[in-house]
């Protein structure tokens, strides 16, 4: 009755009697209840944007690129959405200032509750549209045990290196970022990024691209000395070279894991990284929770259907006669 009344409406002959586009999504067939997810749900996610607020350019673009990445089941993604939806108070499928300012008021972990609120969302608006969409929300909530684990860092560092070579250079995570930002912000707004995660990298000596460096690098992971001793020593070599001093570095898997990982003990972190390598190196075993190269969600390979807009809703039964996301 409700559907068969709203299509009426709108093939009305005279226009000045046909709902507007405001009034239709008020309309009972459209709108769509909104249930308040538990508080422990806000309060999580709301942790989760301060502390990735804290985070420099390179692990910021990590996070957008996972967002794009995890598949649209994914535990945090169901969540994100719930409150996303709960915070869209016009059910126009996206949030603004004043709808998430609102939303996670009483929350914030300073004294100025809507001055932390609104640095966050301004942080996480990178098209300065002054809304979010579901997936800007989505990165900006990201949980720290999903942002660092092995299968997410992976599929992000086949994102930078798209050619498969195994190893990262800062043309290549500049690339990709201009790749991923280029069509939400401007020229200016595009080039500061750049300069930000240049110096970033700079400070992290990460190497500029080098094609020879490079593939003297991977002959050198991929095949190392024919000997066993001399593959151990090899190494050694290197871990020595670099507690000697700052130098220019090809970052592979591990040092990647390593700089976007979670780190709780940088000791620790460095011994498991230098032991992974020795055991990858010496008996050819990854040592990390990760699969053998598959092509990442994004960016789309060639060929593929470009990905839309998410919605943050869902479709339930209609002509598919199932519960999915959908794209817009």
């Amino acid at each position: 009755a409700e559907a068969g009344e709203a299509v009426e409406s709108l093939l009305r002959m005279n226009p000045l009697l046909r709902p507007t586009a405001a009034q239709m999504l008020r309309h009972p067939w459209l709108r769509i209840s909104r249930a308040q997810p538990p508080p422990s749900s806000l309060h999580n996610l709301y942790s989760n944007a301060v502390s990735n607020l804290q985070e420099g350019q390179l692990k910021k673009l990590v996070l957008r690129i996972i967002a794009r990445q995890l598949p649209h089941d994914h535990p945090h993604i169901e969540r994100a959405l719930k409150v996303f939806q709960s915070l869209d108070a016009n059910q126009d499928g996206l949030v603004d200032e004043k709808e998430f300012v609102s939303g996670f008021r009483g929350l914030a972990t300073e004294d100025s509750a809507e001055d932390e609120a609104e640095r966050l969302f301004d942080s996480a608006d990178r098209d300065g549209s002054g809304t979010l969409d579901p997936l800007e929300f989505v990165a900006l909530t990201m949980p720290r045990e999903v942002a660092c684990d092995d299968w997410s860092l992976h599929r992000v560092f086949q994102a930078f290196d798209r050619q498969g070579i195994g190893v990262l250079t800062t043309d290549k995570i500049v690339a990709t970022a201009r790749l991923l930002e280029g069509p939400l912000i401007s020229a200016a707004q595009l080039d500061g990024l750049e300069q930000a995660l240049c110096a970033e990298l700079l400070e992290l000596q990460v190497a500029p691209d080098d094609e020879t460096r490079i593939n003297a690098t991977v002959a050198q992971i991929r095949v190392g000395s024919p000997r066993l001793t001399d593959r151990v020593k090899d190494v050694v070599k290197d871990v020595q070279a670099f507690a000697k001093g700052p130098r220019y570095r090809h970052v592979d898997f591990g040092d990647f894991a390593f700089l976007c990982g979670q780190v709780e003990s940088k000791s620790k972190a460095v011994v498991k990284k230098e032991f992974f390598r020795l055991v990858q190196r010496v008996a050819d075993i990854n040592m990390y929770q990760i699969d053998a190269w598959d092509p990442p969600a994004w960016p789309e390979q060639s060929g593929a259907t470009p990905q839309g807009c998410w919605s943050a809703y869902v479709m339930d039964g209609g002509l598919l006669g199932q519960r999915d996301l959908h794209w817009s």
